[in-house]
């Protein structure tokens, strides 16, 4: 059975730029316009190691669902007894210089990336403390790493630390790959337990560069972490990201384009959620069934 109706989403995907073209935008100060899939965000989809494919993700739950028999990540799941414990984050700044420009992040901005992780995860019953922090000065790491390089790979085995619960944020420039960051799925922790973590830009951490300069970028990565799917998981066809209280949408979004609505199915484009590519300003939540998928997924795949 699938998590939305399937033949609304089938028909969404046949009319999507009358979709599009219909929604109707009520643009905010930030937004931008309802457009065709190629041209919607700033940031492309293509390389995003967290966008995975139908069949990937199919597999996946089926893995995950088969121990609990039911579906965990449903709104009206049983949460876990008790909340899990503190999240201890290790963050790990890797700069050029010793220079600001350089990304030597202080420690005054890693406290408030934790404040805001802990801001934006209080509803979800997770919550994140500072357990330690360390800097790096190398050039190549810095600028050069993208998801699976030689670089990333060096990096994590010299750096990281703790293990399947602990979240390693690792703090560079990201901007040769065009992202932001990017994350490692729970599941994919007893494979290789070394690469687990969060690789984000240091331009993303409080008071950088906007558009994702308030934090909230490390909570949407941090949601990946704990086993969420971008929101446009899938388009408007098929179980998109296993959630059923999160509505379907085509494809991300950028900006904050109020009242966009580019599937068939019940409900706007949730441009407001944390697992989506819109501003830092506009996204502030999780959902009920996020929440209730991420509890699930820490407890089997991270022992939380």
């Amino acid at each position: 059975m699938l998590h939305r109706p399937l033949v609304h989403r089938l028909l969404a995907a046949s009319f999507l730029a009358a979709a599009c073209l219909a929604a109707p935008v009520q643009p905010a100060a930030a937004s931008v316009p309802c457009a065709v899939p190629q041209a919607v965000s700033a940031r492309s989809t293509a390389a995003d190691v967290n966008v995975v494919t139908p069949r990937e993700a199919a597999r996946t739950e089926a893995s995950f669902h088969s121990d609990a028999g039911r579906r965990a990540d449903a709104p009206t799941a049983p949460r876990a007894a008790a909340a899990p414990s503190p999240v201890r984050v290790w963050a790990h700044v890797v700069a050029a210089d010793s220079t600001a420009d350089g990304g030597n992040v202080p420690d005054s901005v890693l406290a408030h990336q934790v404040q805001v992780l802990n801001e934006g995860f209080a509803p979800t019953g997770f919550s994140f403390t500072l357990a330690g922090a360390d800097r790096t000065v190398n050039p190549s790491w810095h600028r050069s790493t993208t998801a699976g390089s030689p670089q990333e790979s060096a990096m994590k085995q010299a750096l990281r630390r703790g293990g399947a619960s602990d979240l390693n944020i690792y703090i560079l420039d990201t901007s040769a790959t065009g992202k932001t960051g990017w994350a490692t799925f729970p599941w994919d922790y007893a494979a290789d337990p070394a690469n687990d973590g969060i690789v984000v830009s240091y331009r993303a951490l409080p008071g950088g560069q906007a558009p994702h300069g308030l934090g909230r970028e490390v909570t949407r990565e941090a949601g990946h972490w704990l086993g969420l799917y971008n929101v446009f998981q899938g388009g408007c066809s098929g179980p998109g990201d296993y959630i059923d209280d999160t509505p379907a949408a085509a494809f991300a979004a950028s900006g904050c384009p109020e009242g966009r609505d580019t599937c068939a199915a019940p409900g706007v484009d949730p441009i407001h959620n944390f697992m989506n590519y819109t501003d830092d300003a506009c996204r502030n939540h999780f959902t009920s069934g996020q929440a209730n998928r991420m509890t699930h997924a820490a407890a089997h795949y991270r022992g939380m």
